[in-house]
This record gives structure tokens, C-alpha cells and sequence, in this order.
């Protein structure tokens, strides 16, 4: 069914606004909805904000007191010891009777900070006040005399010399619990946490001051903040245990235990730990059906033991009031769409019936009928009226070009015609149409007998181009592609269409050649062909390498008129040249190789075992003439001789097993901090026979992924070379700093140094390093070697900056650990 354009004005417009306010209406709906959303949400989020600062604040008012008394404290050594314990006492016990809701206060003090006769590092004294029903009891104790308790929050804030709030727990002071409990002993049991804060003397620590404070209080505070219907908040501790909660069952019960599915999703436990703030919308969960749920950190004073915040609010109470406005605006949408609707219906009736008359015309000029096609009659003076006027013109226009076309088609070129105006596009190209006939006669008589030679002979040449298998590119004198042979689509994949359309059109453009512009410029200065090699990248990615003949085609007068560049495969030449050098160099290294595990086989093996045999030789035959020194130093010498072998042996194994394939590369997480240690307990009684001291600053929880025992050979190597070429009493540390996903550990000594020739033969088996400890220790250089094979089996790096007289650094990466490094999760 054919439409009238009153009816398609009527239906497309409609259909368009319709469309446009459908759009316009959803979206308006959808963001109104999103925004109820938003702003709930983030009344949701600024009062658990709010909550969470009230929480703040009462936890950095306990912090307050604590800090108070340790900085009161801190002129202990200026007060008599027989007045100060009382000075002390009456202290904690006024600030336990000035605070009634603090359960506990007191004051522990290093035995060695205020007992100068006591040296060891360890011991400590403790003074408690603390509530028992109305009364204030005191007691005093000494702990930690056999050394100290390092899974204890008192060992926490020794080697921490920060503030530490301890998980929340159940203690019964009448019934003068041992330890803190996760379920109550008794009836009077209270949930509570304690707040300690160091005591720091010129930066050394020497005691603690603490407050025993009730949890029950952040109840009161999460039961106040109800933004909404059916919301509720709760409180988390930096453990994951539930501090406060509108349900009391769940109280000091852990949040991964009661909503285990959230916690598989969302990890509670480890973004509570990190301080992070997030928030997620869940459905069915035990949080309550399509429930909005938010945590937000507490950070509680310098402990790094930050606490969290949540907040549930149901999903239905957020979308209420969007689904009121959404309402709303269908039912506008839908009454402007009517009233939309009769305006068209009225413009389309009066626009449409004046140009039915118009319509009429053109389709008499569209059929080509000009002689049936009659003028409109013009009735009006806007903009209908005008077109009514352009039209007559146009007839009439098209009548009288008709007519000069019919003259030139049948071959009467001395017509003439009469422009209708200057801006007469169709009668000047018929007259310029008509000159150009004229002149190109004769010409195409002549044109014509010169292309049937040319013809014949590039006949000849496509022969011989497309048979080849070497590509040919024909290009112009400034290197502009003219033409490609079906080589250059076997050779490198591409059409002529896709070398200009993703390579370029031009020779500099699609060369890979780095000097293809002094290629060109010499070539058409000097006029001679050039041959170059070049390394191209083939339409499917692949590497070819080509040889390249460009030559220059000249005319009569020794003009360049085109350029030819013809391309030969020579991938395979260049494979077998790879071939060659890289067994050459293989075989280098294998000569190497070989002749060091021979040198330290047949030299030095041989001097230990020299040392051993003529050192027991002595003992044998006159063991019972010898003084007691001289049979230790002989022992001393057996076993500095047995130490060198084992050390020796043990690379030379590593080494034999690392270049044969047999040791297995298995990463996992391992304490940077505890390898170190180990193996400076093996190696220290080396450091104390030449007075060297043993230093490390690696954190705690410093982890990294590698393969332990590979590390540990690396260590051992570094520093048993940190103390061979080190001088008496001087120094040795290990450090660690972290950049980006590795850490960086560094090996250093104040010993003899290296020169840089020595450095340069290092980490090389094919160059013998002659270098001497400063106890006319030797070594064969093999350790260093091994040790840079499993820095790098390992994914890091070994590097050594050193100067003679001033010791050297040697300087090795190794990834951090990270989670995703392992498919199960990890613990902290």
C-alpha cells in the first residue's frame, strides 16, 4: 500500500516522537531511580560514616589516657625508685577511679630499664588496678624472666614501639583469669579490649602503660544509627570478630562464620585487616533479601589494627520512592504524547495539499515527458509559492537543453546554445562537452596507433613479471607503487590494494630498511642500481628476510622515468648463518664450562685435601709431643680445610645438577626475614674467628615467591664471600627495600673491594678470578656463578658495585609474594 505524505508526516513524526519520548522518559525514569538509589546509598554510607567516627572517637579517647601516662612516665629515671613505684601506683590507681568505666589500668616497665644491676634483655614487672564487683584490687607480678613470650601482645609493642588494641575478648576479674577467652567463664564475664601505648626512652623502649576498656558501649551506638526502615549497622574488629550487633547471639562471633557466602565473594576478613572501604548489593543472603551492604574502616590512633563499620539497608525501602516518580512519568509522557499528535495532524493538512499540484510536475519530468508537462499556477508568496516559481523555471530550462543535446548526439558540433543564466551548471557542460569532442577527435586517431606498439611489448614484460617468484614493485621516480607482480603476494602475503592501504604508497613508507632514504637518494643521484638487505614483516606477522635490487629506469635523455625494486627470499641463508654462530657460541661456552669443573677438580680440591692430609699426617706421628695450641691449631686447620670441601663440594654439585637439568624450579611463599637468619646462624661462628659483625634490617612479614633452597645456596654464597674477603672486626649487612613487585636485597661488607677488571670477570665461568680473603681465603668464583643461575630461574636480577679498599654490594631482586601468585588463598 502506497502512503500519502500527509499520512507519512502524520505516522513518522508520531513514530519518532514516540520514540524520542519513550527514550526520553525511560531515561529520565532510570536516572531518577538510580538517583533514589544513589542518595540512599549515600545516606546509608555518611552515617555509618558517622558511626564509625563516634566509634573512633571513643577508642582515641581510651588511646588519650594511655598516651598520657607513658608520656608522664617517661621521667622515671629522674625519680628515687623507692618513691617512684608509689608515685606510679597512685597514679593509675586516681585514673582508674576518674574513669568508672574503665575495667583496668596499668603499667609494666623492662627490669633492665629501672633495676640497673639487671642486664638481660629480657623480664619484665606489672602493676595492675583493676575492678572486682565495688571494690579497686591491686596486684603486682614479674613475667617473661626466662625470656620473652613472643606470640604476647606485651612482645607486640616491644618490637612494634607502636599503639596496639588487642582483639575483643572475655575476661572474669573475680575468678582472675590466666588469659583472655573467646567465650565468657562466668556470669560476670565482660567482652573487652585493652589499649596500649609503648613507653620510649631517647627512642628505646622500656615499658608499656595500658586500659582494659567494656565493648558493651559501641552497642548504644549502632542501635542510634537507623537511617531507614529495617536498617541496621554492626561493628567489626580488625580479626573479623563482631564487636556490636542489633542480634546479641552474634556478638564476638566471627563475620566470616555468620554470612560465610558473602565472605567466599567478598573476603570481609582481609579488607577489614586492610583498612578498605567497600560496599555491595546481595540477594537472599543472611544480611536480609536484596540488602545494600557498606563497611567503612575505622582507624584506630598508630595501631595499624584498623576496625570496620557496616551497615545493611533493604533494597525495597530504596526503591519505593523511585518507583512513585517512575509512575509519575509515564502518566506526563503519556498526555503530551496526544496533545503532540493533534498539532501534526494539523501542520501535515496544510502542508501537503499545495504540493500535490508540485508532485504532479515532477512526475512528468521524472518520466522525461517535457512536452505534456504544464506550468503550476501561483496563489501564494511564501515559500510553497516559491518553489511553484522554480519549478515553471526548470521546465522551461529543460526544454531548451533538451534540444542542444539532441544536436550534438547526432553529430551537429557547431550548435550553439543560449545559457539560461552564469550559474548554469547543465548548458556550460554540454557546451564544454561539445568543444571538448572537437579536440579529442584527432587526437584519439593518434592515441591510437601508438598504444597498439606499447600493447605488444609490455605483453612481453607481464609474461616474464608474473611468471617469476621474486616480487616486483614498479614505482614512479619518487617512489610512489605503480604496479606489484604476483610475487609480492607470495612472498609476502599482500595485494597491491593492501600494501597502500597499510603499509604506504611510497617506497619510504613500506621499506623496513632504517637507511632506505640513503638507499633512494643514492640510487637516483648516482643513477646505478643498489642492493640492499632488509627484514620485512610478511601480512600474517611472519619475519622474511629479502634482498632488495633497486634499479633506476632511464629515458633517452637519461632521465629517471620509472624505478624497479625486485625482491629475493633469503630466509633460509639467513637461518643457516644463525645456525653456525649460535653453535659457535655454544660451543664456547661449553669449552669454558668444561675447563673450570676441571680446574676446580684437579686444583682446587686439591690444595684442601693437601691441607687435611699433611695437617693429620703431623697429628698421626706426633700427636702425644704436641702442645694442647698446637693440636688446636691443627683441629682449626682440619676444619677450615673440611669447611672449604663441604662449601666447595655443594656448588660444585648445584652447578653439575643446575647445568644438567635435575634441580626443580618450585616456588612458594617463603619469610625473607627467617632464611636470612638462618643462615647467619650457620655462618657466624666464620664471622666471630675474624671479629665480623652480622647485621640485617629485613621487616617482619617481609614474604616473597621464590624456591627456598635455591635462595637459602644464594645467601650462603654472598655471605660467605662477605666474610672471606672482609677485613678483621669490620661489618657485614644484609638490607631489603621494596620497588613495585619485588624486593631489592642487598649483600654489603667493609672488606678489600674489587677493582672493576675483577667485576668483570665475575658471574663468568669462562674467566678465572685469582681474588684472595683477607685470611688467605680462596675460592672459585663458582658460587657466584650458581648463585646468578637461580637469581634469574627465579625471574630477578644480580648486580655487585664495589671499590677497592671499600668493601663491595652485592645486589639481587626477587618477586614479591602476592596472591595471585598461588591458586589458594593464603593466610596473613
Amino acid at each position: 500500500m502506497k502512503w500519502r505524505l500527509k499520512t507519512k508526516m502524520s505516522v513518522f513524526i508520531l513514530s519518532i516522537s514516540l520514540v524520542i519520548y519513550v527514550l526520553a522518559i525511560g531515561y529520565i525514569s532510570i536516572a531518577f531511580k538510580n538517583r533514589a538509589i544513589y542518595d540512599a546509598q549515600l545516606i546509608a554510607d555518611n552515617l555509618n560514616k558517622e558511626g564509625a567516627n563516634l566509634v573512633r572517637a571513643h577508642l582515641s579517647e581510651y588511646f588519650g589516657t594511655s598516651r598520657a601516662l607513658a608520656q608522664a612516665f617517661t621521667g622515671y629515671d629522674k625519680i628515687p625508685s623507692d618513691q617512684r613505684t608509689e608515685i606510679y601506683k597512685d597514679i593509675i590507681r586516681n585514673v582508674l577511679i576518674e574513669n568508672p568505666e574503665y575495667i583496668a589500668v596499668f603499667e609494666q616497665w623492662e627490669l633492665n630499664a629501672i633495676d640497673p644491676g639487671y642486664t638481660k634483655p629480657y623480664g619484665r614487672v606489672r602493676t595492675t588496678y583493676y575492678r572486682s564487683g565495688t571494690e579497686i584490687l591491686y596486684k603486682t607480678d614479674t613475667l617473661d624472666t626466662e625470656g620473652d613470650d613472643t606470640t604476647g601482645i606485651y612482645y607486640r609493642a616491644k618490637t612494634s614501639m607502636r599503639d596496639v588494641i588487642t582483639r575483643p575478648y572475655y575476661y572474669s576479674y573475680e575468678l582472675n583469669q590466666a588469659l583472655p577467652a573467646d567465650e565468657p567463664a562466668s556470669e560476670n564475664a565482660v567482652l573487652e579490649a585493652t589499649i596500649i601505648t609503648p613507653i620510649l626512652k631517647n627512642g628505646t623502649y622500656v615499658g608499656l602503660t595500658g586500659i582494659d576498656v567494656p565493648l558493651e558501649g559501641f552497642q548504644e551506638i549502632i542501635e542510634e544509627i537507623k537511617p531507614l526502615k529495617q536498617t541496621y549497622t554492626f561493628l567489626v574488629a580488625n580479626n573479623g570478630d563482631i564487636v556490636a550487633h542489633p542480634e546479641l547471639k552474634n556478638i564476638k562471633k566471627s563475620i566470616a562464620e555468620i554470612y560465610p557466602d558473602e565472605d567466599s565473594l567478598f573476603h570481609f576478613a582481609q579488607k577489614i585487616r586492610a583498612g578498605d572501604k567497600f560496599s555491595f548489593m546481595t540477594k537472599g543472603s543472611k544480611f536480609g533479601k536484596n540488602a545494600y551492604i557498606s563497611f567503612v574502616p575505622v582507624k584506630i590512633a598508630n595501631t595499624g589494627t584498623p576496625w570496620s563499620m557496616g551497615i545493611v539497608v533493604p533494597v525495597d525501602i530504596i526503591m519505593m520512592e523511585a518507583n512513585r516518580t517512575f509512575a509519575v512519568s509515564i502518566f506526563a509522557g503519556f498526555m503530551g504524547l496526544i496533545l503532540l499528535t493533534v498539532v501534526i495532524f494539523m501542520i501535515s493538512h496544510n502542508i501537503t495539499k499545495p504540493l500535490q499540484k508540485t508532485t504532479l510536475l515532477l512526475k512528468n519530468l521524472a518520466k522525461g515527458n517535457l512536452n505534456q508537462s504544464e506550468t503550476i499556477p501561483i496563489t501564494s508568496g511564501d515559500e510553497l509559492g516559491e518553489m511553484a516559481n522554480s519549478a515553471n523555471k526548470l521546465l522551461e530550462g529543460l526544454k531548451s537543453t533538451a534540444g542542444f543535446a539532441q544536436k550534438i548526439g547526432e553529430g551537429d558540433l557547431k550548435a550553439d546554445y543560449t545559457l539560461l543564466s552564469e550559474e548554469d551548471a547543465l548548458g556550460n557542460a554540454l557546451v564544454e562537452m561539445r568543444d571538448r569532442l572537437k579536440r579529442s577527435t584527432d587526437e584519439i586517431k593518434q592515441q591510437a596507433e601508438e598504444l597498439k606498439t606499447k600493447n605488444r611489448e609490455l605483453q612481453k614484460l607481464s609474461i616474464v613479471a608474473s611468471e617469476t617468484d621474486n616480487a616486483i614493485i614498479i614505482m614512479d621516480p619518487q617512489g610512489n607503487i605503480e604496479w606489484v607482480n604476483e610475487g609480492v603476494t607470495k612472498l609476502y602475503g599482500y595485494s597491491y590494494e593492501e600494501i597502500v592501504h597499510d603499509l604506504g604508497s611510497n617506497l619510504h613508507d613500506f621499506s623496513a630498511h632504517p637507511d632506505i632514504d640513503k638507499i633512494f637518494l643514492q640510487c637516483t643521484e648516482q643513477k646505478k642500481s643498489i642492493v640492499y638487505i632488509a627484514q620485512d614483516k610478511s601480512k600474517s606477522g611472519e619475519l622474511i628476510w629479502a634482498q632488495t635490487t633497486l634499479t633506476p629506469i632511464l629515458d633517452r635523455d637519461g632521465s629517471i622515468i620509472k624505478l624497479v625494486a625486485i625482491d629475493s627470499d633469503i630466509r633460509k641463508i639467513k637461518e643457516a648463518e644463525e645456525e653456525i654462530a649460535k653453535q659457535r657460541d655454544n660451543l664456547q661456552e661449553l669449552n669454558a664450562a668444561k675447563d673450570k669443573f676441571f680446574s676446580i677438580i684437579a686444583h682446587d680440591l686439591k690444595n684442601p685435601f693437601s691441607v687435611l692430609l699433611s695437617v693429620t699426617e703431623a697429628l698421626l706421628e706426633g700427636f702425644y709431643q704436641l702442645t694442647e695450641d698446637e693440636k688446636n691449631i691443627s683441629i682449626q686447620r682440619i676444619h677450615k680445610s673440611a669447611n672449604l670441601l663441604f662449601n666447595l663440594l655443594d656448588n660444585l654439585l648445584q652447578w653439575s645438577m643446575s647445568q644438567t637439568g635435575r634441580i626443580k624450579y618450585a616456588p612458594e611463599k617463603t619469610d625473607l626475614r627467617t632464611l636470612v637468619y638462618g643462615n647467619i646462624s650457620l655462618l657466624r661462628m666464620n664471622a666471630e674467628n675474624k671479629n665480623i659483625k652480622l647485621v640485617t634490617d629485613i621487616p617482619e612479614k617481609t614474604y616473597v615467591y621464590a624456591d627456598v633452597d635455591m635462595i637459602k645456596t644464594v645467601f650462603r654464597n654472598l655471605l660467605t664471600n662477605a666474610i672471606k674477603f672482609n677485613n678483621q672486626g669490620g661489618d657485614v649487612k644484609v638490607s631489603c627495600w621494596k620497588k613495585k613487585n619485588f624486593y631489592e636485597i642487598s649483600v654489603s661488607d667493609s672488606g678489600i673491594g674489587l677493582s672493576e677488571e675483577d667485576q668483570m670477570k665475575l658471574f663468568r665461568i669462562d674467566v678465572k678470578n685469582k681474588t684472595i680473603g683477607t685470611s688467605k681465603e680462596k675460592g672459585t668464583g663458582l658460587g657466584l656463578i650458581l648463585s646468578k643461575e637461580y637469581i634469574e630461574k627465579n625471574g630477578g636480577k644480580i648486580w655487585v658495585s664495589s671499590s677497592p679498599g671499600k668493601g663491595s654490594t652485592f645486589t639481587f631482586t626477587i618477586p614479591v609474594f602476592s596472591d595471585k601468585e598461588v591458586p589458594e588463598a593464603v593466610e596473613n
